[in-house]
C-alpha cells in the first residue's frame, strides 16, 4: 500500500497523518526572541496509552494536545456521513491503524 499524507484538521501546515497511521511534523521556520530557527520534517514517535491505543502529542501555539492516532486516521481518510463517534478496528488489533482496517 502506498503511503498517502493529509493535513490534520486544525493543525494544517504543522502536522500530517498518513493512511498507514504515521504522523509527521512539517518543515517550519520559527521565530524565537530575536533569532530564527528551522524545524525539519520529522516522523513523530507514538506511545501506547493504558487502553492499548497509540497516542501522539501535537503542539499549536505552545499548547500540547494528545490525540489517538486511529481517530486522526479516521478523520482524514474515512467517509462518515452519519457522524458516527466510534472508530472500530476491523481486525480488533488496536495497534493496526491503517485506514483500510478502520471503520
Amino acid at each position: 500500500m502506498r503511503e498517502i499524507w493529509k493535513d490534520i484538521q486544525g493543525y494544517e501546515q504543522l502536522y500530517q497523518i498518513s493512511n498507514l497511521g504515521n504522523v509527521k511534523r512539517l518543515h517550519t521556520d520559527k521565530k524565537q526572541g530575536t533569532g530564527n530557527y528551522e524545524r525539519m520534517e520529522k516522523i513523530l514517535s507514538q506511545r501506547l496509552n493504558n487502553n492499548g491505543y497509540f497516542i501522539v502529542d501535537l503542539y499549536k501555539n505552545n499548547k500540547r494536545t494528545q490525540f489517538l492516532v486511529h481517530r486522526l486516521v479516521a478523520m482524514a481518510f474515512l467517509h462518515n456521513p452519519n457522524n458516527f463517534l466510534c472508530v472500530n478496528h476491523k481486525d480488533e488489533n488496536r495497534q493496526n491503524n491503517h485506514s483500510d482496517n478502520l471503520e
